[in-house]
């Protein structure tokens, strides 16, 4: 910002906004989503974009293992891991760049976009922080083990 914060004041507004602002716009979209889900009563589409991230998240991991095998990298091994880490867990807040470009005109297509993919963070975001995290985990004990 061409030097009108600190160092330090750049490092607070970056967790200020990934570990409050962030939430609280995400919390919110899914609460509107919700309230829209329960006034029409179509409880069933909430649970669309949770699973379309499980399948999404399971198809790229089984992409990854294949590729692993064909390219002979090991997932007993750290690098194999790490692939399928990599590939079934990418960037799941890029489609809310795009959207927010594609839909600034049009607020209310916007809002709904907003809530479905906040409603995909959800189910993706719950198997990063347990899975993803365990096999990443795994895979820097294996590294260490190789290292010593």
């Amino acid at each position: 910002l061409g030097g009108l914060l600190s160092p330090a004041s750049l490092e607070a507004l970056s967790k200020a906004s990934l570990n409050v602002l962030l939430p609280l716009f995400l919390g919110t979209s899914i609460a509107k989503s919700v309230t829209l889900a329960v006034r029409s009563g179509s409880l069933l589409g909430l649970w669309l974009m949770p699973s379309i991230a499980l399948l999404n998240i399971a198809c790229a991991a089984l992409l990854a293992t294949f590729m692993c095998a064909l390219l002979g990298i090991s997932l007993s091994k750290a690098d194999g891991k790490l692939v399928v880490v990599l590939a079934a867990w990418g960037n799941s807040a890029l489609p809310m760049v795009f959207a927010s470009s594609i839909f600034r005109d049009s607020p209310e297509v916007l809002s709904n976009v907003v809530g479905g993919v906040s409603l995909y963070i959800l189910g993706w975001s719950a198997t990063f922080w347990s899975l993803a995290y365990s096999l990443a985990e795994a895979a820097s004990e294996t590294r260490e083990l190789k290292d010593s």
